[in-house]
């Protein structure tokens, strides 16, 4: 592996880790200051965390080449592909008779490889 492809993951680590943390910490603020229910919070705070992703990705992680009329449609095709996988991945593993803690666990591990190869690959190159 070459020292740009490590840097490039421990970016995409990073900014992985905090599109989880501001989509995490989001909710908790929402939910805890304001009458929105938790069900629209976590819309509104799951958005937010994926629209920073997009751009930290695009400009940071992955330093795209791409305008971003190109890019954030091949982003928004690789999110709707993750939500579909994670549905078939954990329903299965679940039928299998696997808790779905640990299902989506499996899936927490699996994604961000495939998510990776997609955004470098195809998305944002």
């Amino acid at each position: 592996m070459s020292a740009a492809l490590f840097w490039q993951l421990v970016r995409y680590g990073i900014t992985g880790i905090g599109s989880v943390a501001i989509y995490v910490g989001l909710l908790w603020v929402i939910v805890h200051v304001s009458p929105i229910p938790e069900i629209v919070a976590n819309a509104a705070a799951y958005g937010a965390a994926t629209l920073i992703n997009y751009l930290a990705n695009f400009y940071w992680s992955l330093d795209s080449k791409r305008t971003h009329q190109e890019a954030s449609w091949r982003f928004l095709t690789v999110v709707a592909a993750g939500l579909f996988l994670n549905s078939i991945i954990v329903g299965a593993l679940v039928q299998a008779g696997v808790r779905v803690e640990l299902a989506a666990l499996a899936f927490a591990v699996l994604w961000p490889i495939i998510s990776f190869a997609s955004l470098k690959l195809w998305a944002l190159r």
